[in-house]
């Protein structure tokens, strides 16, 4: 085709780019004239790139066989030679993309081929491909490890790739980057805790915080705890929280509803933290009757702070945290005959968002004493959304 590139050159980005893009494709034939001519251009590679994405993503077979010569000849670009062959996803090509990878013939440290060849192996994707990644980054140093390497253990997520990920997982003083980390997240298991925990001290906390919620141990129950009641960002404390909620267990649920007295230091905190404690609700094992008479107690007490936010929350958290089991513990019908006492009285409150909860609570509590005032809350409350879950909890105990 004789490509003019200074021609080419001369003209503006967009201008010379739909220029291309014509060329490739007007036919099959123009583009593969375009990617040999290319590939054999010491400047101007992105005409290369372009014929590359256009026929890699083809798969087209004359492409690959261009890229495989190229190679072969050591010729400039085995970069794009390289990306070519890992966007059609030429399985046979394997033993050409290896000795690119650490310890082969034609590796070097810090190359872009390598890289390259990572992510080309990851797209093919077969027995073949995984075995050669396993096998070249069992035999390279962890400091040697390109974050590419790591992103293709991901992808293959098989239980030896998981295993080496967790061999090559870095300390806080040299941490992958977010798209690694996003990666490392999605195949993470137990094993990461201490890992993800670290994540979560640097600037890439809530990717750390969504590996903590697909797998995490009991030994990063007390730093989220802490993470909680001391993140200024209400948004990753309901994360945070959610990640406690997401495993619960006893030991969770102790140390959420009794090592903490910091909930009325900030009002912020003390509606997050009535919240998690709604939604880390206790089984109703006998093992668990104190925290559950703990975390009622310490809820109910929140039913006449000054802030309506925190009222509402408290009565929602109730209503979650359910009717007291009198097989639990001998003082929790006292508990709820004070909650039924209390809670009333909140069907008057000036906030629609406490009166609506309050509703709700009731009818987990399954007072039925108040269902003649739930009956005129129905029928004379101002706020359509509290007549709503005033009928709602009528429905509810009758």
């Amino acid at each position: 085709m004789g490509l003019d590139f200074a021609e080419l050159n001369r003209l503006g980005w967009p201008e010379r780019t739909a220029f291309v893009r014509a060329l490739l494709a007007r036919s099959r034939e123009a583009a593969l004239e375009i990617l040999t001519e290319s590939l054999d251009f010491r400047h101007y590679g992105w005409v290369t790139d372009l014929a590359v994405g256009h026929l890699g993503e083809r798969a087209d077979p004359r492409a690959v066989e261009i890229a495989v010569a190229h190679l072969e000849r050591k010729g400039f670009r085995s970069l794009q030679a390289i990306r070519l062959l890992g966007l059609a996803r030429a399985e046979q090509t394997v033993p050409l993309l290896v000795p690119f990878l650490p310890g082969g013939p034609r590796w070097y440290k810090g190359s872009q081929n390598t890289a390259e060849a990572y992510t080309a192996l990851t797209r093919i994707g077969t027995e073949a491909a995984h075995a050669a990644v396993l096998a070249s980054l069992r035999a390279v140093d962890a400091q040697e490890t390109g974050e590419e390497a790591v992103r293709g253990l991901c992808c293959f997520g098989s239980p030896e790739a998981v295993d080496l990920v967790f061999r090559l997982t870095p300390t806080i003083a040299r941490m992958w980057e977010g798209n690694t980390l996003a990666a490392v997240v999605k195949v993470v298991d137990e094993r990461f805790t201490p890992f993800l925990l670290e994540v979560c001290a640097g600037p890439h906390r809530r990717i750390g915080l969504a590996g903590l919620y697909r797998a995490a141990s009991e030994r990063a129950v007390q730093p989220l705890c802490h993470m909680f009641l001391t993140t200024p960002d209400r948004r990753e404390r309901r994360l945070i929280g959610s990640v406690i909620a997401r495993h619960r267990g006893d030991a969770y649920y102790y140390l959420v509803a009794g090592v903490y007295e910091r909930e009325a230091a900030d009002v912020r905190i003390c509606r997050d933290y009535l919240w998690l404690l709604g939604q880390v609700a206790p089984s109703d094992g006998v093992g668990l009757r104190d925290a559950s008479v703990h975390a009622m107690s310490r809820v109910a007490r929140h039913l006449r702070h000054t802030d309506a936010l925190v009222r509402a929350q408290a009565a929602r958290s109730l209503a979650r945290l359910g009717p007291p089991r009198q097989q639990l513990a001998p003082h929790l019908k006292d508990l709820r005959h004070a909650l039924c006492d209390t809670l009333p009285g909140l069907l008057d409150d000036p906030s629609y968002r406490v009166r609506a909860a309050t509703a709700g609570a009731l009818a987990s509590l399954g007072d039925h004493d108040a269902l003649p005032r739930l009956r005129a809350v129905a029928m004379q409350d101002p706020v359509t959304c509290v007549r709503d879950a005033a009928a709602a909890a009528i429905r509810h105990m009758t």
